[in-house]
C-alpha cells in the first residue's frame, strides 16, 4: 500500500512529494519498481484527466511534465508486465528496451534475457543508489554482444534493463 500511496502522490504533485522524501531519507521505502507503484502511478494519471488534466497540462495545452515517462492517452492501460520463460517480471523499460533495442543496441528476446541470467558470467556492477532500489547487473561474455540484465537485487527476479550491443564479440 505505501508503494501505491507514495507513487500516487508524486504523479499528481508532479515529483515534489518525491523530492520531499529525498531530503527526508524515506525514499529507500518505496519500491519504485513494484507493481502497486505502476498502479499508483497510473492511477494519478487516471485521477488528474478525470480531474481536467491540471497536473500534467498547463495553459494552451502545453505539457508541464512527463513524470516517469507516462505520457497520457500512451500508456494509460494497465495491463500485466511481460515475463520471460523463467518467470523473471519485465519492468515497463526493461520491455521497450528488449522489444525496440536502442541506439547502437539490438532488441532482445525473452529467451536471452534468461540466458544471460541463467548462465551470467560476470556481475558487471552493483548499484545501492539506483531510484527504484538496489540493483546488479550481470553479463554474459560467451554470448554474442556480451549482453547485460539489470535486475533488481532483492529477488534477482525483476528486470530493470536489459543492454544487447550490436556486437557478435564475444569472451572465451
Amino acid at each position: 500500500m505505501t508503494d501505491f500511496a507514495a507513487c500516487f502522490g508524486d504523479t499528481l504533485s508532479l515529483g515534489i512529494t518525491k523530492w520531499i522524501r529525498s531530503k527526508n531519507d524515506t525514499n529507500k521505502y518505496v519500491d519504485f519498481c513494484s507493481d502497486p507503484c505502476s498502479y499508483g502511478k497510473y492511477s494519478g494519471f487516471a485521477l488528474d484527466l478525470l480531474m481536467g488534466g491540471k497536473a500534467l497540462w498547463g495553459k494552451g495545452g502545453k505539457l508541464l511534465s512527463r513524470t516517469h515517462g507516462v505520457v497520457p492517452g500512451k500508456q494509460l492501460i494497465v495491463r500485466p508486465l511481460r515475463q520471460t520463460p523463467g518467470g523473471r517480471t519485465l519492468r515497463p523499460h526493461a520491455e521497450l528496451q528488449a522489444t525496440k533495442g536502442a541506439s547502437g543496441r539490438r532488441p532482445m528476446s525473452m529467451k536471452e534475457i534468461d540466458q544471460v541470467l541463467d548462465h551470467g558470467n560476470v556481475i558487471k556492477k552493483i548499484d545501492m543508489n539506483h531510484p527504484g532500489g538496489p540493483t546488479v547487473t550481470i553479463q554474459n561474455t560467451r554470448m554474442p554482444g556480451q549482453p547485460q540484465v539489470v535486475v533488481d537485487a532483492e529477488t534477482g527476479k525483476r528486470v530493470v534493463t536489459v543492454l544487447q550491443p550490436n556486437s557478435t564479440r564475444t569472451r572465451p
